[in-house]
């Protein structure tokens, strides 16, 4: 019990201590990071009532980048929209309501962006917005390219097309009217692509070889179907092959007889022969008579 504790302390003392050194810095690079947005706001603020635009929105842009922050977005608005840059600065105004929309200066925003639209009138177009998730999807408005959301473009009143595609998802199609006196904004979300089973081909069997013409395929004998048959030859008495046909030999084959060879003859039957021969006794030849046995 003690030495498992013992290795419990001295394993957890350094994982304890990597872990306040973790934290430590992750709090001095927040800490850090606010610092640098909070000095970057301040000479924002500076160089805008300096009426310095240009080097005011840099700044705006770096204290964003180190901290974002809805009221950062509010003042790079207020930049480009002094600048003149109508596209970018009604996106900025939107995207401070979008993330403020409790903000208590929203009417002040709301007269900046209907001043923007009057302008935009006098020009002939009007301010498309396009908000997308997945955010990566690329937006497309009759064929042109406009970018990734938040994508947005100034397009003349009347009928147009909007396209949207991101890989993995289905495309998007809708078609829309272009006010003359408002500007639009459109939230679409794209919707994942089911994924099609493709069923792979049953392999394709091989046909059977065909066989050549003087193949044939054995019977349950063993010979060839088809073929003729051997049929064993019986000798008679005087060895010579006998014109009638003898039944199939069965049990176990007796050896050659004398005179007699598969190899030199073939007329030799598959099992051995005797020939008969003559008995002779005590100098008598079986039906004769004579005394001399001729």
């Amino acid at each position: 019990m003690g030495y498992a504790a013992r290795r419990f302390d001295s394993f957890g003392a350094p994982m304890a201590r990597w872990f306040i050194l973790t934290s430590l810095l992750a709090t001095a690079a927040l800490a850090d990071a606010t610092a640098v947005a909070r000095d970057a706001f301040m000479k924002g603020q500076s160089l805008y009532s300096a009426a310095k635009y240009k080097d005011a929105l840099a700044k705006f842009e770096e204290s964003f980048a180190a901290k974002p922050h809805p009221a950062t977005i509010f003042n790079i608005a207020r930049c480009q929209d002094q600048l003149g840059d109508l596209v970018r600065a009604m996106t900025s105004y939107k995207e401070y309501l979008r993330q403020s929309p409790q903000a208590t200066d929203a009417d002040e925003v709301a007269t900046a962006i209907a001043s923007i639209e009057q302008r935009l009138q006098k020009q002939g177009t009007q301010h498309l917005l396009v908000y997308v998730d997945p955010a990566t999807a690329r937006v497309s408005v009759d064929g042109k390219d406009i970018g990734s959301s938040p994508a947005s473009a100034t397009i003349a009143p009347g009928s147009h097309k909007v396209t949207i595609a991101a890989p993995g998802f289905d495309p998007y199609e809708r078609a829309f009217a272009m006010s003359a006196t408002r500007s639009m904004e459109l939230t679409v979300s794209l919707r994942a692509s089911a994924v099609v089973a493709v069923k792979q081909p049953d392999p394709v069997k091989p046909a059977d070889p065909v066989k050549p013409p003087d193949a044939r395929e054995p019977e349950s004998d063993g010979t060839q179907r088809g073929s003729v048959r051997a049929t064993p030859t019986l000798f008679n008495a005087n060895g010579r092959p006998s014109r009638v046909p003898a039944p199939a030999p069965t049990g176990v084959r007796p050896s050659q007889p004398v005179g007699h060879s598969a190899e030199n003859d073939p007329l030799t039957p598959p099992w051995p022969m005797t020939r008969p021969c003559a008995v002779r006794l005590s100098g008598v030849m079986p039906g004769r008579s004579n005394a001399d046995g001729r």
